[in-house]
């Protein structure tokens, strides 16, 4: 179920890590270029290679990972591998961190519950269910109220409806980005497992291969 900004519960729980999201406008995809290389080379290379079980079919995708990361030079990488900008992240991730989320002073703080709700000054203001169990904050300011996810304005407070009017500088505004000839992703077997390396309709005819193949 989605909110405010078009948020899930997997979105909000990225923000809640820290984690800026970054969109396109629907139906859009040159505009991710870099990943759509990406993809569409994966199924040029890989797409007619498919043969035996799904452990041989993990073995290709461990290969070509490792090709794409370590051997292949990238435009956009000025024909660097990602394996030579790579940097690791020295945050580590706690998978029982609170949910809580710490504001500045001045901000009031509300818990949201399990029905998408807050509640301010007597009164429910909807929120949406994917933000359950975080605590959102509160600033007012003379006349106006924002209502704030960490450092992410989820819009002003309508006093009289008791309604959240979307920021308009919210992720909810697609912005176009630069289109790259190549793609700075850093492949991991833990980021794209198995089938799940292969996107959209490149799966599709993938997984109808597979069936083709185990039916004979």
């Amino acid at each position: 179920m989605q909110s405010l900004w078009g948020l899930t519960k997997l979105s909000v729980w990225w923000l809640s890590l820290g984690i800026k999201l970054d969109r396109i406008q629907p139906g859009k995809p040159y505009q991710n270029g870099a990943h759509e290389r990406m993809h569409r080379d994966m199924a040029r290379e890989l797409q007619h290679e498919i043969v035996g079980n799904i452990t041989l079919f993990q073995k290709l995708f461990d290969k070509w990972r490792i090709e794409f990361n370590r051997e292949r030079p990238h435009e956009a990488l000025n024909m660097k591998t990602p394996e030579q900008i790579y940097v690791k992240s020295e945050k580590l991730f706690d998978p029982n961190a609170e949910l809580l989320i710490a504001y500045p002073f001045g901000f009031k703080q509300r818990h949201v519950n399990d029905r998408g709700y807050i509640n301010y000054n007597g009164n429910l203001i909807m929120i949406g269910n994917p933000f359950n169990g975080f605590n959102v904050g509160i600033k007012k300011e003379y006349d106006s109220v924002s209502i704030w996810f960490g450092n992410n304005k989820l819009g002003n407070l309508d006093q009289n409806l008791f309604l959240i009017n979307p920021d308009s500088n919210s992720y909810k505004v697609h912005k176009p980005r630069k289109v790259l000839k190549s793609t700075t992703l850093l492949l991991t077997h833990e980021r794209y497992p198995c089938l799940e390396v292969i996107p959209g309709r490149v799966a599709a005819s993938v997984r109808r291969f597979i069936r083709k193949k185990t039916q004979k």
